[in-house]
């Protein structure tokens, strides 16, 4: 679901239906195993917030193998300290920026990814949460008297995985989902 945390005065994230003043709407479209969130949200209230938005997977019980990236995996358990996909520079405000637009893991009970859905915009964060249990897609979100409304997309998806697909066979879903986003346009490739 859904959870939002003022970034100003709040530690932890609460529904967004117990945030009076913003409102939140959803589309959802089915792309193969995946499905596309069409959010739309909006802020009612009065000045200026910086808010963080989460849309949370919940992850069953036991270990949860994460692949952040093409070439790499790891397993954790529940005492593991979260795995956050992120570049190496320091990005926008404090944080850091995905170098992937997704993250994805495999469990017990099957898997999962969750990303940035294709031509959607935003400063977004991706973790694999074991503690919480929880796959999260993270957005900081600003809200003036200019610009009281966000739009996005959000991806999550099962797959196809083994020893050696991970992340690949994540990605052959993601592209699945997305042609439009993969299609050779130039006929010509190289100098010429």
């Amino acid at each position: 679901g859904y959870y939002l945390r003022d970034a100003s005065c709040e530690i932890d994230f609460a529904p967004v239906s117990q945030k009076a003043d913003f409102k939140i709407g959803e589309k959802v479209e089915r792309r193969g195993t995946a499905s596309l969130h069409s959010v739309q949200m909006e802020y009612t209230g009065k000045g200026d917030r910086a808010m963080t938005l989460a849309y949370d997977i919940p992850l069953p019980e036991g270990p949860v193998t994460v692949f952040p990236a093409p070439d790499k995996s790891r397993t954790l358990n529940h005492w593991d300290a979260p795995v956050t996909v992120d570049t190496r520079q320091c990005a926008a405000g404090s944080g850091r920026l995905p170098r992937w637009p997704f993250i994805a893991v495999k469990t017990a009970k099957g898997t999962r990814a969750v990303g940035l859905a294709p031509g959607s915009i935003a400063v977004f964060s991706l973790t694999a949460d074991p503690v919480r249990r929880v796959l999260r897609i993270g957005f900081d979100l600003a809200f003036t008297p200019e610009r009281r409304d966000a739009e996005f997309s959000v991806a999550d998806f099962t797959f196809d995985a083994d020893a050696e697909s991970g992340y690949r066979g994540a990605w052959k879903v993601w592209m699945e989902a997305f042609p439009e986003f993969f299609a050779v346009r130039d006929k010509k490739h190289g100098t010429w």
